[in-house]
């Protein structure tokens, strides 16, 4: 079986299921259309459309197909994306009656923002990344597009990943499919809590400041070193992956976003590493995946983060704990391998059974 994943490199996790596919005795590569994050971009092939405007790059991804539809069996989608598509211009996955026709199996990821729609979003969630979204083009004629997206993938689809549970909102038929976790995934900790009196380093790598929480976070940090306690919030932003990562591991503590509800990228590294995380995870988005009371994180929220920090400087065993549940988690629910599994049997490549608790919905 031959497998094209594309057209993005998800911080490198997209290459990293090609690769344990493989091991699995799947022929998978990857197709990308453009330069992922500094630091992530380790395999496949790159067409580096940010490089060319409209038309010409719509003509390139055209040429894409031609080139691949005869070549694969799946066709992996990410990021809800696809060869023909593009949001800006209205063009809804023109290439998918076509895959469809000549019988190509296609299984799409949905991974945020690609299918997530801010006033649905707004009317079921008390606090939620859209809460403080300031991106203008959210809502309205986007939220639009998007329920378009969703009913013309979904039925084009032969499978539908989402990567966090609280998607399932506006693609309640979809299973999910937990993000990749980086390479090696260990099932032990070495992590060790400062001492009493020693700095407790605090690392928060904000992609988007607005939807991650950061001004409460930065508030609670000089609201807690104003005060005398040893702390130092260390903020990561625009660095290449594999600095940022060695700056993450070189902190006690990672605090993730405090908005949306589920934890992102970020805290699947520090659980991967062994290090504690805090993160916003909602009780309602727990019961809606099979392993949701297993994750093993710091809860706290933009209204909580203060007392939570304040609580783990007094308590270090709080971290030492949360430190050491978190390798034995990634390695059970995000390691490439073990999602390696479940898409191999969304292509029917394996049974179709999920491993038990693995992943999928409980809805």
């Amino acid at each position: 079986m031959r497998v094209l994943h594309l057209p993005h490199n998800i911080s490198g996790g997209t290459w990293r299921l090609v690769e344990a596919e493989r091991r699995l005795g799947i022929e998978s590569e990857l197709l990308t259309f453009r330069s992922g994050f500094p630091g992530t971009d380790r395999g496949g092939v790159n067409l580096a459309l940010e490089n060319h405007r409209m038309p010409a790059n719509l003509w390139k991804r055209f040429l894409a197909l031609l080139t691949y539809c005869s070549k694969f069996d799946v066709f992996h989608f990410n990021w809800g994306d696809s060869f023909i598509n593009s949001m800006k211009f209205n063009i809804n996955h023109w290439d998918m009656p076509l895959l469809s026709v000549l019988g190509k199996k296609m299984v799409t990821t949905f991974q945020g923002c690609d299918i997530r729609r801010k006033s649905i979003s707004l009317e079921n969630f008390d606090l939620y990344c859209c809460t403080f979204c300031d991106e203008k083009d959210c809502g309205g004629r986007y939220d639009r597009r998007k329920a378009s997206v969703a009913r013309k993938v979904g039925g084009y689809s032969d499978k539908v990943f989402v990567s966090t549970p609280d998607l399932l909102l506006v693609l309640p038929q979809a299973d999910v499919l937990p993000q990749v976790a980086p390479d090696p995934v260990s099932n032990q900790s070495r992590y060790q809590a400062p001492r009493t009196g020693e700095v407790l380093r605090v690392f928060h790598s904000p992609t988007w400041t607005a939807k991650k929480g950061t001004t409460f976070l930065v508030n609670a940090c000089k609201r807690l070193s104003d005060e005398g306690n040893p702390l130092e919030l260390v903020l990561s932003e625009g660095r290449p992956w594999d600095e940022n990562a060695r700056l993450m591991r070189s902190c006690h503590l990672v605090v993730d976003q405090l908005c949306a509800g589920w934890y992102g990228g970020v805290s699947v590294e520090a659980m991967t590493w062994g290090l504690p995380a805090i993160c916003f995870v909602s009780d309602e988005l727990r019961l809606r995946v099979t392993y949701g009371s297993e994750v093993p994180l710091i809860n706290a929220d933009i209204n909580s983060i203060y007392d939570v920090l304040e609580e783990c400087l007094k308590s270090p065993e709080i971290l030492n704990e949360h430190g050491r549940k978190g390798p034995p988690f990634a390695k059970k629910y995000h390691s490439p391998d073990s999602l390696a599994l479940v898409t191999a049997r969304a292509y029917g490549f394996l049974g179709e059974e999920p491993p038990d608790g693995k992943t999928g919905s409980s809805h």
